[in-house]
Protein backbone atom coordinates (compact mmCIF):
# COMPACT_ATOMS: atom_id res chain seq x y z
CA UNK A 1 0.00 0.00 0.00
CA UNK A 2 1.34 3.43 -0.86
CA UNK A 3 1.03 6.53 1.30
CA UNK A 4 -1.81 8.83 0.26
CA UNK A 5 0.28 11.86 1.25
CA UNK A 6 3.72 11.28 -0.28
CA UNK A 7 3.35 8.11 -2.38
CA UNK A 8 5.99 6.03 -0.57
CA UNK A 9 5.39 2.39 0.33
CA UNK A 10 3.95 1.94 3.85
CA UNK A 11 5.04 -0.65 6.40
CA UNK A 12 2.64 -2.78 8.43
CA UNK A 13 2.74 -3.27 12.22
CA UNK A 14 0.28 -4.54 14.80
CA UNK A 15 -0.22 -2.01 17.57
CA UNK A 16 -2.70 -0.01 19.60
CA UNK A 17 -4.06 2.96 17.64
CA UNK A 18 -5.76 6.14 18.88
CA UNK A 19 -8.78 6.29 16.58
CA UNK A 20 -9.28 10.05 16.19
CA UNK A 21 -11.04 9.48 12.86
CA UNK A 22 -14.10 8.58 14.94
CA UNK A 23 -14.35 12.19 16.12
CA UNK A 24 -13.41 11.02 19.62
CA UNK A 25 -9.98 11.55 21.18
CA UNK A 26 -10.39 8.84 23.80
CA UNK A 27 -10.86 5.73 21.61
CA UNK A 28 -7.94 3.33 21.33
CA UNK A 29 -8.14 0.35 18.99
CA UNK A 30 -6.29 -2.59 20.50
CA UNK A 31 -3.83 -4.69 18.50
CA UNK A 32 -4.86 -3.68 14.99
CA UNK A 33 -2.85 -3.51 11.79
CA UNK A 34 -1.48 -0.01 11.23
CA UNK A 35 0.24 1.04 7.99
CA UNK A 36 2.95 3.69 8.55
CA UNK A 37 4.82 5.69 5.93
CA UNK A 38 8.53 5.73 6.79
CA UNK A 39 9.02 9.05 4.98
CA UNK A 40 6.19 11.31 6.21
CA UNK A 41 5.17 9.19 9.29
CA UNK A 42 1.49 9.19 8.30
CA UNK A 43 -0.40 6.29 9.88
CA UNK A 44 -3.40 4.45 8.45
CA UNK A 45 -5.39 2.00 10.58
CA UNK A 46 -6.57 -1.09 8.73
CA UNK A 47 -10.23 -1.41 9.67
CA UNK A 48 -11.51 -4.84 8.64
CA UNK A 49 -15.20 -4.22 9.36
CA UNK A 50 -16.08 -0.57 9.92
CA UNK A 51 -19.75 -1.24 10.73
CA UNK A 52 -18.82 -3.68 13.50
CA UNK A 53 -16.23 -1.25 14.87
CA UNK A 54 -18.70 1.66 14.98
CA UNK A 55 -21.29 -0.58 16.65
CA UNK A 56 -18.72 -1.62 19.26
CA UNK A 57 -17.83 2.02 19.95
CA UNK A 58 -21.53 2.99 20.19
CA UNK A 59 -22.16 0.11 22.59
CA UNK A 60 -19.16 1.19 24.64
CA UNK A 61 -20.47 4.74 24.84
CA UNK A 62 -23.87 3.53 25.97
CA UNK A 63 -22.13 1.52 28.71
CA UNK A 64 -19.76 4.33 29.69
CA UNK A 65 -20.01 4.66 33.49
CA UNK A 66 -19.87 8.47 33.37
CA UNK A 67 -21.94 11.19 31.67
CA UNK A 68 -21.56 11.54 27.90
CA UNK A 69 -19.59 14.51 26.60
CA UNK A 70 -20.29 16.57 23.48
CA UNK A 71 -18.20 14.62 20.95
CA UNK A 72 -19.66 11.35 22.26
CA UNK A 73 -23.21 12.65 21.77
CA UNK A 74 -22.26 13.77 18.24
CA UNK A 75 -20.78 10.32 17.54
CA UNK A 76 -24.01 8.61 18.61
CA UNK A 77 -26.11 10.99 16.49
CA UNK A 78 -23.94 10.35 13.44
CA UNK A 79 -23.96 6.62 14.20
CA UNK A 80 -27.76 6.72 13.97
CA UNK A 81 -27.51 8.69 10.71
CA UNK A 82 -29.49 11.64 12.07
CA UNK A 83 -29.11 15.36 11.53
CA UNK A 84 -29.54 17.84 14.39
CA UNK A 85 -33.24 18.32 13.73
CA UNK A 86 -33.98 14.60 13.51
CA UNK A 87 -32.07 13.81 16.70
CA UNK A 88 -33.71 16.73 18.52
CA UNK A 89 -37.16 15.56 17.46
CA UNK A 90 -36.40 12.04 18.67
CA UNK A 91 -35.27 13.37 22.06
CA UNK A 92 -38.11 15.86 22.42
CA UNK A 93 -35.93 18.96 22.38
CA UNK A 94 -34.76 21.52 19.83
CA UNK A 95 -31.70 21.43 17.57
CA UNK A 96 -29.98 24.33 19.36
CA UNK A 97 -29.95 22.31 22.58
CA UNK A 98 -28.36 19.35 20.77
CA UNK A 99 -25.78 21.69 19.23
CA UNK A 100 -24.91 23.13 22.64
CA UNK A 101 -24.49 19.62 24.06
CA UNK A 102 -22.31 18.49 21.15
CA UNK A 103 -20.09 21.56 21.40
CA UNK A 104 -19.76 21.27 25.20
CA UNK A 105 -21.50 24.64 25.68
CA UNK A 106 -24.07 22.97 27.94
CA UNK A 107 -24.18 19.57 29.59
CA UNK A 108 -27.24 17.39 29.22
CA UNK A 109 -28.94 16.59 32.51
CA UNK A 110 -28.88 13.01 33.80
CA UNK A 111 -32.31 12.26 32.31
CA UNK A 112 -31.26 13.51 28.87
CA UNK A 113 -28.00 11.55 29.09
CA UNK A 114 -29.91 8.35 29.81
CA UNK A 115 -32.47 9.13 27.11
CA UNK A 116 -29.69 9.53 24.50
CA UNK A 117 -28.34 6.10 25.48
CA UNK A 118 -31.75 4.39 25.45
CA UNK A 119 -32.78 5.99 22.14
CA UNK A 120 -29.49 4.97 20.52
CA UNK A 121 -29.89 1.44 21.83
CA UNK A 122 -33.51 1.20 20.74
CA UNK A 123 -33.04 2.71 17.27
CA UNK A 124 -30.22 0.37 16.23
CA UNK A 125 -30.91 -3.33 15.72
CA UNK A 126 -27.17 -4.16 15.73
CA UNK A 127 -26.83 -2.79 19.26
CA UNK A 128 -29.88 -4.67 20.49
CA UNK A 129 -28.37 -7.91 19.16
CA UNK A 130 -25.00 -7.38 20.85
CA UNK A 131 -25.88 -5.53 24.06
CA UNK A 132 -28.68 -6.79 26.27
CA UNK A 133 -27.36 -5.16 29.42
CA UNK A 134 -28.10 -1.48 28.70
CA UNK A 135 -30.68 -1.00 31.47
CA UNK A 136 -28.26 -2.34 34.10
CA UNK A 137 -25.66 0.25 33.05
CA UNK A 138 -28.09 3.14 33.32
CA UNK A 139 -28.26 2.58 37.08
CA UNK A 140 -24.47 2.71 37.48
CA UNK A 141 -23.63 5.96 35.65
CA UNK A 142 -21.64 8.19 37.98
CA UNK A 143 -22.98 11.69 38.49
CA UNK A 144 -19.65 13.45 37.93
CA UNK A 145 -17.75 13.22 34.66
CA UNK A 146 -14.19 11.95 34.63
CA UNK A 147 -11.54 11.94 31.93
CA UNK A 148 -11.57 8.40 30.60
CA UNK A 149 -10.11 6.46 27.71
CA UNK A 150 -11.86 3.63 25.91
CA UNK A 151 -9.81 0.71 24.65
CA UNK A 152 -11.74 -1.04 21.89
CA UNK A 153 -10.88 -4.58 20.86
CA UNK A 154 -12.42 -4.87 17.37
CA UNK A 155 -11.76 -8.62 17.16
CA UNK A 156 -13.69 -9.35 20.37
CA UNK A 157 -16.20 -6.51 20.04
CA UNK A 158 -15.41 -5.23 23.54
CA UNK A 159 -14.76 -1.82 25.10
CA UNK A 160 -12.95 -1.20 28.40
CA UNK A 161 -13.01 2.16 30.16
CA UNK A 162 -10.10 3.43 32.24
CA UNK A 163 -9.13 6.69 33.87
CA UNK A 164 -7.24 8.84 31.35
CA UNK A 165 -3.52 9.18 31.87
Amino acid sequence: MTCRICGHETKSTTQDYRYRESGLNNIILKDIEVRTCPKCKTQYPVIVNLDDLLTTIAGGLIAKPFPLNGPEIRFLRHYLGLDLQGFAKLLGTDHTTISKWENNKRKPGPQSDRLIRVVTYQKDERLRKTTNWVVDYLMSIAAKPKAVTATVDPQRGTTKWAKAA
